[in-house]
């Protein structure tokens, strides 16, 4: 009787925190993905890293797995596109009457070779860390709260930027 009493005990806490079999996206939707796992990054701090990837847009939802097939951008083609349920989670928009402050769109990268790329508009500093230089790029139609620290080796055309 204190067996089974344990059991149900055990298994209503470990339903708390689960997120119920159903699906949350039909295709077509758009989620995010968790991003412990899927770091894109190496840096010095994981607490910087971005808690969630995306928003991706849900192909399929396989229901005999609980696993959603999403479309990957080029950058990420080399992962797999299948996520389970548990690491995925519904993507919201902005309320734009809520949150005035907040920019809504994002300048759309370039596509070169089925590659994304932004244009660079000026460096801004430069250092060398682990032997590798990198450079602080303020990209053209961005704030300057969005510029990157980026490798030498991603900013192949914008080498006369680098020159200067």
């Amino acid at each position: 009787m204190a067996r089974k009493h344990a059991t149900f005990c055990q298994t209503v806490q470990g339903a708390k925190r689960r997120k119920p079999l159903t699906e949350p996206s039909k295709n077509g939707g758009r989620v995010l993905v968790t991003g412990r796992p899927y770091t894109s990054t190496p840096g010095p701090s994981k607490k910087l890293d971005p808690r969630w990837f995306g928003p991706f847009k849900v192909l399929e939802y396989l229901h005999d797995t609980d696993n959603y097939k999403l479309h990957l951008p080029p950058g990420m083609d080399r992962r797999k596109p299948y996520f389970y349920v548990m690491s995925l989670k519904e993507y919201r928009e902005n309320d734009p009457d809520r949150f005035k402050s907040r920019r809504m769109h994002k300048r759309e990268p370039i596509l070169i070779d089925n590659a994304e790329q932004w244009e660079a508009e000026q460096t801004l500093d430069h250092c060398c860390q682990n032997n590798r230089h990198q450079f602080l790029v303020h990209l053209k139609g961005y704030e300057r709260g969005d510029d990157s620290s980026e490798a030498i080796e991603n900013l192949d055309h914008s080498l006369e930027l680098i020159q200067e």
